[in-house]
């Protein structure tokens, strides 16, 4: 089954489940195993943070969202989820109109208020070694539906849960304060 570009969902009311209320946007999956970025959990960051924090001469920033928690694999480590794909130094197109950065350089333009159309700043990344994503969606630890830009870039990642969730059939009845974390 190849997950690349695809949204794994963890399931309402699972709360045994490590990833509780996660949205992760798989972002490789081959024989030696899969990796995604979470993009529904917010950090106590705006990527202003951290240009300042890592010395990034910046103008006040047009768009300064959220920093996502994108995973505990890493966690110092920035992933720069993008479209349009651009070729900056390290980057790997994941789709046809969606790409991944991992050097400075997309983020000295972002210092300059010369972002990618669109873009998502998250610290660290989840993994699962071998087939173990796959075992996992067979256990039904996780739902999976492909991932649309829609849902990566233009809806809140407060939002983004619940819409995935829609995309399934799956009509959750979760509060915000549920969905926030709050509950």
């Amino acid at each position: 089954m190849e997950l690349t570009n695809h949204l794994l969902i963890s399931p309402p009311h699972a709360s045994v489940h490590a990833y509780d209320r996660s949205l992760i946007y798989i972002i490789q999956q081959d024989d030696l195993g899969a990796a995604g970025l979470i993009i529904n959990h917010p950090t106590h960051s705006r990527v202003s943070d951290i240009l300042s924090f890592m010395e990034i001469e910046h103008e006040i920033l047009e768009h300064d969202p959220i920093v996502l928690d994108g995973g505990p694999i890493d966690p110092e480590r920035g992933f720069v989820l993008h479209t349009p794909v651009d070729y900056w130094q390290s980057t790997a197109k994941i789709a046809d109109r969606v790409a991944l950065t991992t050097s400075q350089d997309i983020l000295a333009a972002i210092a300059a208020n010369e972002p990618p159309g669109n873009y998502i700043l998250t610290l660290g990344h989840c993994t699962w070694p071998g087939d173990r994503l796959e075992q996992e969606i067979r256990s039904n630890l996780w739902l999976t539906v492909p991932a649309t830009r829609e849902i990566l870039f233009q809806t809140p990642y407060f939002e983004r849960y619940q819409k995935a969730l829609r995309l399934t059939g799956i009509h959750s009845t979760l509060s915000f304060c549920e969905l926030m974390g709050n509950a």
